[in-house]
């Protein structure tokens, strides 16, 4: 684990965050959200800059909106859905999880937010 303040302290990406599939164990509920927490997501809102992008993406859908409505509901009123849906991965690298979702035929869920 990484503590919020080392986090604020060390972070110097300032243009995008990328959360992809936080937890696969979602078939437990209290994994379900266990990566996107009010405290990160009111922490982004103060430390990205103004048009700063944050990429969410999950296997599973139910998992994408809590990671979407968390960011939404306490990003102090300064993150908006930049794109939604059926998107395609706009880093153009698949991580192993991606590729394995793909290959068997499953669809990533993905939200680009947008902080302004």
């Amino acid at each position: 684990h990484v503590s919020l303040d080392s986090f604020k302290l060390s972070w110097t990406v300032d243009t995008c965050l990328n959360t992809e599939c936080p937890n696969p164990d979602f078939n437990k509920e209290q994994n379900r959200w266990r990566m996107v927490r009010r405290m990160l997501v009111e922490a982004v809102a103060d430390l990205l800059q103004v048009n700063g992008k944050i990429y969410l993406q999950s296997d599973v859908e139910s998992v994408l909106l809590g990671m979407k409505e968390q960011f939404i509901s306490h990003g102090k009123g300064q993150l908006v859905v930049d794109s939604d849906g059926r998107m395609e991965n706009p880093f153009g690298v698949v991580s192993d999880w991606e590729r394995h979702v793909l290959a068997r035929g499953a669809p990533m869920y993905r939200t680009m937010l947008r902080k302004v």
